[in-house]
């Protein structure tokens, strides 16, 4: 099992790899983050109602180390859709080596406490394409997550 904490300062960099990791998982085109994503991530971690919550793994028995397992983060926003306040998953990355072991669940328990705490009415989250990722899809699924149809995106260039 992994303690679910906020994110630090100090955890910017485990963060930040976390996220990378997930882009490369994907295969997403645009899998590469941009020079100042540590900034990125302080400044998002900054914004009201937005968080970072970090994985941290229990030690073994070999080690005293608790190194971060895991990473999500959370992104308030304002629409009329959802009929007011509401939240985000934007990142949601667990190591390999320690999936399926119920970090995945402790991380969105506490999506569901932040977003309870800031008075959110729904939770988003966009599943990678089928049928690659039907594994990912069948756990936000029994985390009690709906299908509400795909996203796409466009890519603006400055």
């Amino acid at each position: 099992m992994a303690m679910i904490r906020a994110a630090v300062e100090a955890d910017i960099p485990a963060v930040v790899g976390c996220v990378e990791a997930l882009m490369r998982e994907l295969g997403d085109p645009d899998d590469r983050l941009v020079p100042d994503a540590f900034d990125i991530c302080r400044r998002f971690m900054a914004r009201p109602g937005n968080a970072v919550y970090v994985a941290v793994a229990e030690a073994d028995s070999r080690s005293h180390d608790h190194s971060i397992c895991g990473a999500m983060t959370l992104e308030q926003g304002l629409t009329l859709y959802a009929g007011g306040v509401f939240g985000t998953i934007r990142e949601l990355y667990v190591l390999l080596e320690h999936r399926s072991r119920g970090v995945g669940h402790e991380l969105i328990r506490r999506a569901i406490e932040h977003g309870r705490s800031h008075g959110w009415r729904r939770i988003e989250v966009t599943a990678p394409d089928m049928p690659r990722w039907l594994r990912t899809k069948v756990f936000y699924e029994r985390e009690g997550f709906v299908d509400a149809g795909p996203k796409l995106k466009l890519v603006v260039s400055p």
